[in-house]
């Protein structure tokens, strides 16, 4: 009975020590929390000081950025007014120092007729079917001469079908084979006539179109050629005589340097002296004589191919235009990063400054004001919100455990 006693306090005793020693490691475990937790707190207040020093310097940079862009609008406007003043002095200077003129709007009788042989020949190959209207054509006219040529051979299947069911004995297999063959090639010639009767009326259409062209282009080939051969020969006339101008550093006219500059540029030269010639002969087909627009008065919708080529010049010449660069705007700039991203590895598990670095807007900076109370703890297996994925969900969800998952969707 005594022995018994003695064996349960020292077995209570003991138990008693091991409570002690688990209260003094519960004990220094808290003190470290209390510890960290300082720690968080500190860092959540310095890092409210440095989201409004990035605020304070968000908008200055802005102001700056705002002030920028008026200056460099500014800027531009002057260059353009001093390059249009330097122009003027230089060609100012070529006439007090007896440079002569570029003669760039008088042409001759004969390149006066070339002119209008080549108009000829632009007009006659514009009654003609274009590319693409003639590919279209020619594949009805095909396909249907194929459907044609396949609903012959169907009907001669049918044919061969009816003579293999009449010679078979009723009742048979080869009867019954037969049968099937022949409401097979039935319904087949069947298929192929509707084909053919709805594709008769664009193929006769398209054969007629064809028709028609093939007889407008013998009827129109030599003014067509002979077109072709006059814009050569203008071509390599006015080339020949702008190029003597520019070797000879002629004054150029006006309309001239507004839209090409007073000399050719060091690169691309061949490019510019091919859009030049093409602005000469434009203005020699359509009589222009305006000395400050080089192309004249735009055309009018009615005459689509001098419209086009209207188009088609005005987009050529815009490469040798000095047009100044857009100015930019305010908020133009590309969005700045998240300004904190070392700091997030050095974060505890959990705290404020932990869940306001998580919910830090992606587009735009939005800093708290630094009068604004801190949010309440939340479960640390949620993030912005919304509740973790089951991918960083085990099998502690914190914010720690959460970070090392890199295919979630969530994860940063």
């Amino acid at each position: 009975m005594t022995e018994d006693l003695d064996r349960r306090l020292r077995d209570t005793d003991r138990r008693l020590r091991d409570l002690d020693q688990r209260i003094d490691d519960l004990d220094s475990d808290h003190q470290s929390l209390k510890s960290k937790f300082g720690y968080t707190e500190d860092l959540d207040y310095e890092l409210r000081d440095i989201r409004s020093d990035i605020s304070r310097c968000d908008d200055k940079i802005d102001k700056v950025e705002e002030e920028l862009g008026d200056r460099i609008g500014d800027t531009e406007q002057a260059i353009k007014r001093l390059t249009q003043h330097v122009r003027l002095l230089d060609g100012q200077l070529k006439v007090s120092g007896g440079v002569p003129a570029a003669d760039l709007d008088t042409y001759s009788k004969e390149q006066h007729a070339l002119a209008r042989t080549m108009l000829k020949g632009w007009y006659a190959r514009s009654l003609l079917l274009g590319d693409h209207d003639r590919h279209t054509h020619q594949v009805r006219v095909r396909h249907h001469r194929e459907t044609a040529e396949r609903h012959r051979t169907a009907l001669v299947a049918v044919v061969d079908a009816i003579g293999a069911f009449t010679a078979s004995r009723y009742g048979t297999t080869g009867h019954s084979e037969a049968a099937g063959r022949l409401r097979t090639a039935i319904a087949d010639e069947a298929r192929l006539r509707q084909d053919i009767a709805r594709q008769a009326p664009h193929a006769e259409e398209s054969a007629t179109a064809l028709a028609d062209d093939a007889s407008t282009r013998a009827d129109k080939q030599p003014a067509m050629s002979a077109g072709d051969r006059a814009e050569k020969r203008l071509t390599m006339a006015l080339r020949s005589r702008l190029a003597d101008a520019v070797s000879s550093r002629a004054l150029l006219p006006a309309w001239f340097v507004t839209v090409l500059g007073a000399a050719p540029p060091a690169r691309a030269t061949d490019q510019w002296l091919e859009t030049a010639t093409r602005v000469l002969l434009y203005r020699l087909t359509y009589d222009i004589t305006d000395q400050v627009v080089a192309l004249g008065p735009e055309p009018s919708d009615a005459d689509r191919h001098r419209r086009s080529w209207y188009e088609q010049l005005r987009k050529d010449l815009r490469r040798w235009w000095t047009a100044p660069a857009p100015t930019p705007r305010r908020g133009d700039h590309a969005p700045r990063r998240h300004p904190l991203p070392a700091l997030r590895p050095l974060l505890p598990l959990d705290g404020p400054a932990v869940r306001r670095l998580a919910r830090w807007p992606r587009r735009r900076l939005v800093y708290p004001p630094r009068h604004r109370a801190r949010p309440p703890a939340t479960d640390s297996s949620t993030l912005r919100g919304r509740p973790l994925p089951t991918c960083c969900a085990t099998p502690c969800a914190s914010v720690r455990k959460h970070r090392r998952f890199e295919g979630c969707r969530l994860c940063p």
